[in-house]
């Protein structure tokens, strides 16, 4: 359930996951930060919500990935996800998309099942980024 904020931002909301498991969020209408990423995204694959499902993505929703798991998503996950969605990148000191000399996935802004990425820390020009 979303409750409207005082303050002109999102509001509040609670519900179950994905997973079953219970989230809350608090948007106070000033601060842009993970919880804000998180609650608009669709699924959710950081250190809090584990159970990421690839088949349960639609066409256009919004998948948040926490960039320090960005590697196992990449190699495990993406080549699952069968439809375009919206990538979010976020929570970490880590850049994208190349996360480290080893770990460079630049090549998947070319992926037409990436809509779009939004990273923090990008470290690529793309028009997709």
């Amino acid at each position: 359930k979303s409750f409207p904020s005082p303050f002109g931002g999102a509001g509040a909301g609670a519900g179950a996951g994905e997973d079953g498991r219970m989230r809350m969020w608090v948007d106070n209408g000033i601060f842009v930060d993970t919880t804000s990423f998180r609650s608009m995204s669709n699924h959710i694959f950081d250190e809090h919500f584990c159970l990421f499902d690839p088949s349960r993505v639609r066409a256009g929703d919004i998948v948040f990935v926490n960039t320090y798991l960005l590697c196992s998503f990449m190699r495990v996950f993406h080549p699952l996800i069968k439809v375009k969605y919206v990538l979010i990148t976020h929570n970490s000191d880590l850049s994208a998309p190349k996360v480290s000399s080893r770990f460079d996935f630049t090549r998947k802004l070319e992926d037409p099942s990436i809509l779009v990425w939004f990273a923090q820390n990008a470290n690529r020009e793309h028009k997709k980024l």
